[in-house]
């Protein structure tokens, strides 16, 4: 017996996987699609043109990082595909049709032979009900902060930016029925698993009692990045640093939750001092980019997770002013390449404020230039920095994750709910 572990899409949910099946704790891991090492996608995807497939595999790469045997993985393929259409094509779209649906399916796979489920805010309702049946433990991945203080901040960025769409409730028929669904979730849960403090506090702040959530931080796969290849480019070029821009990088999608204007209104001020590059899919409005997209700027677009260390090793410092997270995994990675993070408290980072990097306030493009200006402008500094932030990393891979999870998870599944 083992625990089901169900995610519609991926999030961390991969390594979750792989750190419970290392443990020998999970009997199946589902999903809507796993990138089969030579299953019958593959192939088709390697019967197309070269340059076609050669970029789709790429990108189908975000979807094979479950290191587990491919036994146990179950798919529902046809409910994500569904979804991206429906949503699409849809003139009052419900926007969690396709999680629900998701949720619906893993319902139905759920079976007293299971020790446990583990699941997803959103997309876990229907399967907590019947695991609470069943009498089995439920486990809850919150992978950002409360949805309350989240449309909160949204409400007002919306505001600040002059945008018509309130992101508070964009699809205004289901909202009510999301808050109700979602606080059933939480309620059902027998342990909430948080990414950091910023994400308990909003748990905290809307009811949730603290001794229900696990802080544990997400962590990084240090076989990616050394401390040679982290380093060594800049070393080289710190010689000639007054001879090339600063090298900014930012990744995540680009929109307004990220808060990449700000960083685009400070890439404006700052000039050609720097260089930025933005790595994710692109949802800014497009009047607001045009007003603040500079010929500094580089949209780099989706990478495959692999692919991203290589462009970490380009950057003198990774810029992530986002409005809220969860616990961002880009700012992990940015840590183990060795660069200075300059962030918010909102984004649920481990960045030490002064050590590894600064953390700003939300909305502030000055503050976001002061502390560039600053590692463009001492050299030494930025040295400490890297250095601290290779071995702040150091304390958070997915070993350490692991381990925390599953000393959690245990007690549970030797008592009945």
């Amino acid at each position: 017996m083992g625990i089901l572990l169900a995610h519609p899409t991926t999030g961390h949910s991969p390594y979750t996987a792989n750190v419970l099946h290392g443990a020998g704790l999970l009997q199946l891991y589902v999903t809507s699609f796993h990138y089969r090492s030579g299953g019958g996608v593959e192939k088709f995807v390697h019967m197309m043109p070269a340059k076609v497939a050669t970029a789709l595999h790429r990108k189908l790469l975000r979807r094979r990082r479950a290191a587990i045997p491919e036994d146990l993985i179950k798919e529902f393929p046809l409910i994500e595909l569904a979804n991206r259409l429906y949503l699409k094509f849809s003139n009052r779209p419900d926007r969690h049709w396709g999680f629900r649906t998701f949720d619906r399916f893993v319902s139905g796979v759920l079976s007293s032979s299971y020790s446990g489920y583990y699941g997803y805010l959103t997309s876990s309702l229907y399967s907590m009900r019947r695991a609470k049946e069943l009498g089995l433990p439920r486990f809850l991945t919150m992978p950002i902060c409360h949805w309350c203080l989240g449309r909160r901040l949204m409400h007002d960025e919306y505001a600040r930016w002059g945008m018509e769409r309130d992101y508070a409730e964009p699809y205004p028929w289901d909202a009510d029925r999301f808050d109700v669904e979602m606080t059933e979730e939480l309620d059902l849960a027998n342990l909430i698993v948080a990414g950091s403090e910023f994400v308990i506090d909003s748990l905290v702040q809307n009811g949730i009692a603290k001794n229900m959530v696990l802080l544990n931080p997400s962590g990084v796969d240090l076989s990616l990045y050394t401390q040679k290849d982290a380093r060594s480019g800049f070393h080289f070029e710190r010689r000639h640093r007054r001879q090339r821009p600063f090298r900014i990088i930012s990744v995540g999608k680009l929109g307004l939750r990220k808060g990449t204007l700000d960083l685009l209104a400070a890439a404006q001020q700052l000039g050609n001092s720097v260089e930025v590059r933005l790595l994710g899919g692109n949802e800014l409005p497009e009047r607001l980019q045009k007003q603040y997209w500079g010929g500094n700027i580089e949209h780099v677009g989706h990478l495959p997770y692999r692919e991203v260390p290589s462009m970490l090793r380009w950057a003198d410092a990774f810029v992530f002013p986002t409005i809220f997270e969860g616990s961002s995994l880009a700012s992990y990675e940015a840590l183990a390449a060795g660069l200075p993070v300059i962030t918010t408290p909102n984004c649920g980072s481990v960045v030490r404020d002064g050590i590894d990097g600064w953390l700003i306030p939300i909305r502030s493009p000055d503050a976001i230039c002061s502390a560039v200006t600053r590692l463009m402008e001492d050299e030494d500094m930025w040295l400490r920095m890297s250095n601290s932030a290779s071995q702040r990393a150091r304390e958070f891979t997915w070993e350490r994750y692991g381990e925390t999870l599953v000393s959690a998870l245990t007690p549970h599944l030797s008592l009945e709910s």
